[in-house]
């Protein structure tokens, strides 16, 4: 008898405790994720999508939701067929100061991040982006002293950062030149080379000597051509016998 009556007692506590459960987790705020998959889900039928976009409303009202939908968020969602009531019911879910002061802690978390990250980065882009990120955060929270800290940081290492991105610029556009020229060259130096090649093929199908010059006739060299084509009255031209003065002013060498 005694055994019975404590099986009871155990059997109405168990479900007293499934009912709080139960009743918690409905009382739990809709998530991003329930939102998502929702929508998702439904997607392969309009008349499902109604009633899911729906049932996602009177949730939201009566539970509530545990985030803030970003810009891209929202479009997210409308790319999956969310109703512009839905968006409206999760905007005015939570209050709109509160909504207001976790949109700034979201992005002063996005900002700081971006700019922690690329801060030591290597290459040009992760630079640019750290000083792309601190001048934002530096206009934007200024006057925040929940993160003053972080502001006094970033404006007393942006000017460093900011040489440094100039000077990998710079760099980069010097190795891109350099680049570009040796591709020139190598493609000028593959021209020569063919042109090369279809002369002495041209020469061969003609039978010519590939120099150009006419069989069994002996070039001129330089004295003989200068002597045949010297006029007796033309004066000799007589190079100066005077060094060239050298500059007075510091020439500059150029390392």
């Amino acid at each position: 008898m005694l055994y019975r009556a404590h099986l009871q007692l155990f059997v109405v506590i168990l479900l007293a405790a499934g009912a709080v459960v139960a009743q918690s987790a409905e009382a739990k705020p809709v998530s991003k994720t329930d939102i998502f998959v929702a929508l998702e889900a439904a997607k392969e039928s309009t008349e499902l999508l109604k009633k899911t976009n729906a049932d996602l409303i009177a949730s939201i009202n009566d539970r509530g939701v545990d985030f803030i939908l970003t810009p891209e968020e929202e479009w997210q969602l409308g790319m999956r067929d969310a109703s512009e009531d839905l968006l409206k019911a999760i905007r005015d879910a939570i209050d709109p100061k509160e909504r207001e002061a976790r949109i700034h802690a979201n992005r002063q978390e996005q900002l700081y991040n971006q700019f922690a990250s690329n801060y030591n980065s290597n290459d040009l882009a992760g630079r640019q982006s750290a000083v792309t990120a601190a001048r934002e955060f530096v206009q934007l929270y200024a006057t925040d002293p929940n993160v003053a800290e972080i502001v006094t940081f970033m404006q007393r290492n942006l000017p460093r950062l900011e040489q440094t991105v100039t000077m990998m610029a710079q760099r980069e556009e010097a190795m891109e030149r350099a680049r570009s020229m040796a591709l020139e060259r190598q493609q000028q130096m593959e021209q020569q080379r063919q042109d090369r090649d279809r002369r002495r093929q041209e020469s061969a199908a003609n039978g010519a000597n590939p120099q150009g010059d006419r069989t069994g006739v002996p070039p001129l060299n330089r004295t003989e051509k200068d002597q045949s084509t010297r006029q007796p009255s033309d004066p000799v031209v007589r190079q100066p016998s005077d060094p060239m003065p050298r500059p007075r002013f510091p020439v500059v060498r150029r390392p």
